[in-house]
């Protein structure tokens, strides 16, 4: 059949090994004609019926608008060069992390992939930045930003500058811890999410769009906020309460209702609880029910402020298991202010260290108490930090063993006396 078509290609193509005469012998090609072409002329020539042959990059973008059918080279003449990506080096910069993800990519990013996103760049004329991002986060790569802080300033009153140029990022799906002393601003920009605070300078992006382009109801009603005080209607039963947000966003009742009795369990607590009214309920269940209400709209986003702080240790401890497994299971991206060292540690999957309206240092548990960048990071930890780090799990077992008489803090301090000498 190839007698009956016509081929062209640059001028090299036809001189080179790995060109034409190599493929003619391959698959035994006699075209009906043959004829060098300028490069960029190729699909021209095809798309106004001079030729019906062309050799292009099989990931070249054009290849989709034309329509064009690529041939299997099946017996794998040419080289089987891997797809990649080429990233700007700004992209590199807004996620670092990228360099890493790459790597991992490598040559599993398929042609039609290559072909796709060259489509949309050469053809579309779409910027190469958002076509990568779009990739990545498809290929779930990197995480969307649900919630981002943009050179954010806040003064008070008086003058005094609570957030100075503020910049940071939380991905989809993290659970982000902000601790710091008392008057660091860490409350002041949890609250700037939702609009209760306004920026002096600066913007604040949720879900990718600003939150001067979001309708403040809208935007509040779209993310999930727990508060120390809990803030439960006195008159509403406890369902009425869960569902309160659904109801004024239209749902109807019998979802209302279905989603108060899964809230309910979820949070721990028995479907008998629906009935009764707030004053009730003990401190810790308020709080769970004030937890219940924030995921009843099922928001992409919960902020919570110190929300566990007035209940008593024994409740503090269960609320924040059943937090961290709340989290685990629905995967909701989660801003969490608290200034308890040992409840941050154990909460975040990242923490953030706030001390004078600036980011001290950012990052998982073992960052900050083993790898401090600064001697604030490493005082504010100290030794308190490290016990917060140690394994929960070996602690338990450890106090139980020395209940039982298997073990003693003696022999437990000489193990450890061992190992340092």
């Amino acid at each position: 059949m190839s007698d009956q078509l016509r081929f062209a290609a640059e001028y090299d193509f036809f001189e080179r090994e790995d060109g034409y005469p190599g493929l003619e012998s391959t698959y035994g090609f006699h075209f009906k004609s043959k004829s060098e072409i300028d490069i960029g002329l190729k699909y021209q020539a095809i798309g106004e019926d001079e030729v019906d042959v062309i050799n292009v990059f099989s990931t070249d973008g054009r290849l989709k608008e034309e329509g064009l059918i690529v041939l299997e080279d099946d017996l794998y003449f040419f080289p089987n060069y891997a797809a990649t990506t080429i990233v700007r080096g700004e992209i590199l910069d807004d996620y670092p992390e990228l360099e890493e993800v790459l790597n991992l990519l490598g040559g599993n990013i398929s042609n039609e992939e290559m072909i796709h996103m060259n489509y949309l760049v050469e053809i579309n004329k779409q910027e190469p930045k958002q076509v990568a991002k779009d990739f990545l986060e498809k290929e779930r790569a990197i995480a969307m930003i649900d919630i981002e802080f943009k050179q954010v300033v806040k003064s008070y009153k008086n003058g005094d500058q609570v957030i100075k140029d503020l910049n940071l990022q939380i991905r989809q799906g993290e659970f982000v811890t902000l601790l710091g002393p008392s008057g660091c601003g860490k409350t002041t920009l949890l609250k700037m999410v939702n609009k209760l605070i306004k920026p002096d300078s600066g913007d604040i992006w949720v879900k990718g769009k600003s939150i001067n382009d979001w309708h403040t109801t809208t935007l509040r009603r779209s993310i999930g906020y727990v508060i120390q005080q809990i803030g439960l209607f006195p008159h509403m039963r406890i369902k009425d309460n869960i569902s309160y947000v659904p109801m004024i966003n239209n749902m109807t009742k019998s979802y209302r209702e279905k989603r108060a009795r899964e809230l309910v369990h979820l949070v721990g607590l028995p479907e008998d609880m629906l009935e009764r009214y707030p004053r009730q309920l003990s401190g810790g269940q308020k709080q769970r029910i004030g937890v219940a209400r924030a995921l009843a709209a099922d928001p992409d986003i919960i902020l919570m402020d110190e929300p566990f702080g007035a209940v008593d240790e024994i409740a503090r401890t269960k609320l924040q298991d059943e937090l961290k497994h709340i989290h685990q299971q629905l995967g909701k991206t989660i801003l969490f202010v608290t200034h308890d060292i040992s409840e941050a540690l154990k909460l975040g999957t990242r923490i953030i260290l706030i001390h004078e309206g600036q980011i001290e240092q950012s990052g998982t548990k073992e960052d900050l108490i083993f790898h401090p960048k600064t001697p604030f990071v490493k005082d504010f930890f100290g030794l308190k930090g490290f016990k917060a780090a140690l394994n929960e799990g070996v602690m338990q077992q450890l106090y139980g063993d020395i209940l039982t008489g298997d073990t003693s803090m003696e022999a437990f301090y000489g193990q450890i006396d061992a190992r340092i000498s």
